[in-house]
């Protein structure tokens, strides 16, 4: 709902395409007050801003886990048959404004320390400001790119001389978060001070030094598979590149993981409590997919993914009709989300440790560094057996003894595992399935695709966002230009692949 509100709040305020610098400024203006923002609170609302919007109760809880197949709903189903751009219209719009107005917000800071370094120098070292704002941008970016694909970038945050941006296709905006993830971590003085208001690592630049090369994993392990790369980067020396930084600052075990905490009263709780407690709804059920695959190897992670029902977990049909899941609904008996995730102050996650591991091992296993891929395999899992709390030793070593890395199927082995860590991440588990097709866990909708061009795939799952309609109403002519260049030629639809999804 927050998204909902946002949106219209700055419709209201604001004629113009979400992202177009649309200054809200001087209409709180405080006379008595000074006229410049100051880069903590910008740091703080964008970074909060971006975790709402990217684990809110419509943008995860009805996009982000259903896509991923970690949730279906129990009720109401048209999301997970893909109906969500006609279902929640006002929900995309909302997803794409408050990305682009985090990423202003964040570009705000990097001005003022760029044009006024003296002014912004109390808040923080200035480019460590900068870095900080940088990974964060382009950690946004890279989630915006992997729904939609083509997006504007390179004049995303013109402001009013552009309030009509022209889009990049996918392999020029991963060429430019590279660049920006590079021009960040060049930036980076951990012997500076962070800069003030930092709610992901409490203002240790080591950390941000270590997520920084993190993302650039996250971003180069997903072209992988494009011939040749970006037009200055590929993927091989990106990633050799990440892990000798990492290796530097004492290595992925170093890694705290990025995550934003929510807080346990408002303003600031987790939109899926607010969602349970607050509004009162019972919308989500884990899926059988998830928890059939967990209850075959005794997963010791089931409690804190997924409530129990009298001692056993019980998935739901993903994508059932709307009248056969409230039909299995009145009959009860099945599990929810765990209390791990629909707490008040349960975190929401940006990278977590055990996806660096899995990257590093589909990174050996093409060569690109040297290494064990079943040495970072088995330790990918042990780090997200450690993260949600597994701590039965023996349980973790009879489940990794079950579930063995496998060289000769390496993309089922790395893709079922990396799937599982990414729970409640949902655009990544989406996306990770949709570039190494692993196979068995995702799976059409029971109740089959409700929109007729995904329906012809196969499997029927959606492999892409369409994009959102006021972008056809204020940007018409350059998302035009964007569609022109997706791949293939299904245009703007759920069954357009993106560039680098090529299997």
């Amino acid at each position: 709902m927050y998204a909902i509100k946002r949106t219209l709040a700055l419709g209201l305020l604001c004629v113009a395409i979400f992202f177009t610098g649309c200054d809200l400024t001087d209409i709180n203006d405080d006379p008595n007050a000074s006229s410049e923002a100051r880069p903590n609170y910008l740091f703080t609302n964008a970074t909060k801003d971006i975790a709402e919007t990217y684990w809110g109760a419509f943008t995860l809880g009805r996009f982000g886990n259903l896509y991923a197949q970690y949730w279906t709903q129990n009720q109401y189903t048209a999301e997970d048959r893909y109906r969500f751009p006609q279902e929640r219209s006002g929900v995309l719009n909302g997803m794409w404004g408050d990305y682009y107005l985090a990423i202003q917000d964040l570009q705000e800071i990097i001005d003022l320390n760029e044009n006024a370094p003296e002014e912004a120098a109390p808040f923080g070292d200035n480019d460590n400001q900068i870095a900080m704002s940088k990974i964060m941008q382009a950690w946004t970016y890279h989630v915006m790119t992997d729904m939609w694909g083509p997006i504007p970038f390179d004049e995303a945050i013109g402001g009013n001389e552009n309030p009509v941006p022209e889009y990049n296709s996918q392999e020029e905006v991963y060429n430019g978060i590279l660049t920006m993830i590079d021009d960040a971590l060049g930036r980076i003085n951990t012997d500076a001070a962070a800069l003030q208001g930092d709610v992901v690592f409490g203002g240790d630049m080591t950390q941000w030094a270590l997520f920084g090369n993190a993302l650039k994993l996250r971003v180069a392990t997903r072209m992988s598979d494009v011939d040749g790369g970006t037009a200055d980067y590929t993927a091989e020396e990106v990633v050799d590149d990440a892990y000798s930084a990492m290796q530097a600052l004492g290595g992925p075990s170093e890694y705290d993981g990025a995550y934003v905490a929510f807080d346990s009263s408002p303003p600031y709780q987790n939109p899926i409590y607010e969602n349970y407690e607050i509004e009162g709804r019972d919308d989500w059920a884990v899926t059988e997919n998830l928890l059939d695959y967990m209850n075959d190897y005794d997963d010791p992670r089931r409690s804190a993914y997924a409530e129990s029902v009298d001692g056993e977990f019980v998935g739901y049909p993903y994508g059932l009709t709307e009248g056969s899941a409230q039909s299995l609904y009145s009959q009860g008996g099945f599990s929810r989300p765990g209390s791990d995730v629909t707490a008040a102050d349960a975190p929401a996650y940006l990278m977590l440790q055990d996806e660096v591991y899995f990257a590093l091992a589909e990174a050996a296993e093409r060569g690109f560094i040297s290494g064990d891929a079943a040495t970072f395999y088995e330790e990918g899992i042990r780090s997200s057996m450690d993260f949600w709390g597994a701590s039965d030793q023996e349980a973790i070593d009879d489940y990794i003894d079950e579930v063995p890395y496998d060289a000769a199927n390496w993309r089922q082995s790395i893709g079922e595992q990396k799937w599982l860590a990414l729970y409640m991440q949902g655009v990544q588990g989406w996306a990770e399935w949709r570039r190494l097709d692993f196979e068995g866990i995702v799976r059409e909708p029971a109740g089959g695709a409700a929109v007729d061009a995904v329906d012809e795939l196969d499997p029927a799952v959606s492999v892409r966002m369409t994009y959102p309609t006021d972008e056809a109403n204020l940007n018409g002519a350059n998302l035009e230009e964007g569609i022109s260049l997706l791949t293939g030629d299904q245009g703007d639809s759920q069954a357009t692949k993106l560039w680098w999804d090529v299997n």
